[in-house]
């Protein structure tokens, strides 16, 4: 798995480098979570949002997911559309390079084949700008429904009890690149991909005091004695 990242890396890196010299387009990263009913243990998310108007949707991407404190990343899988693109096992959207992380959180990623190896309709233009139904029915494949914002990663964490931070990074090395082209279906291949410019994402997962936990509980109780007298 190890040198599934290093490969990713280094083609991401041969595409990052075929920019048309235009301002770099701007792909911003979000992170959410979802604690356990302990706190010990619980699910995160990133989400990817791209520019409009001066792309045409997310090409490929490579990117870490790292806790500080007390956060760990547990499991990652990368979320990236594939789809059925015909009856021969072919598939459009991020059909290359799927890396789910190793370590956890470290090195996902995947790439739409734009290199020109694919049929031009295999890549699914306006990822991460807009929601859309992806259908390729007519070619004997199939259909998926693309969000907005595009959910690119997932797994669980964990929390030894002081909390911390998720963050949500570009892989050393490795970019993020958009489809060149105004919006979507305006991008023509092969290649023709620029680096955008990242923002990071974060999130904090702060753990309750002693002190709000027994207030918090006795509002509960409070609430559940209005209750039975009503």
């Amino acid at each position: 798995m190890r040198r599934g990242i290093i490969h990713l890396v280094a083609v991401l890196g041969i595409l990052g480098l075929m920019t048309t010299g235009a301002q770099a387009a701007i792909v911003t990263l979000t992170v959410n979570f979802t604690p356990a009913a302990n706190t010990a243990t619980g699910t995160w998310r990133v989400f990817a949002q791209a520019s409009t108007n001066d792309n045409a949707g997310i090409a490929d991407f490579s990117i870490d997911v790292l806790g500080t404190a007390g956060i760990t990343i547990a499991t990652s899988t990368q979320n990236s559309p594939r789809i059925t693109f015909n009856g021969d096992g072919d598939f459009a959207g991020f059909s290359q390079f799927r890396a789910n992380g190793t370590p956890p959180g470290t090195g996902m990623g995947a790439a739409q084949d734009v290199l020109g190896f694919a049929d031009p309709g295999q890549i699914v233009q306006g990822v991460g700008q807009q929601a859309f139904l992806a259908d390729f029915a007519s070619n004997g494949g199939a259909s998926a429904n693309i969000a907005f914002p595009i959910q690119l990663a997932s797994g669980v964490y964990n929390n030894n009890g002081a909390g911390g931070l998720i963050n949500a990074i570009v892989h050393p090395g490795g970019f993020i690149d958009v489809l060149n082209g105004t919006g979507k279906g305006t991008w023509v291949g092969p290649a023709n991909v620029s680096a955008a410019q990242v923002v990071p994402g974060t999130v904090a997962i702060v753990v309750p005091e002693p002190a709000s936990l027994a207030l918090l509980s006795l509002g509960m109780l409070g609430a559940l004695g209005r209750r039975r007298q009503a």
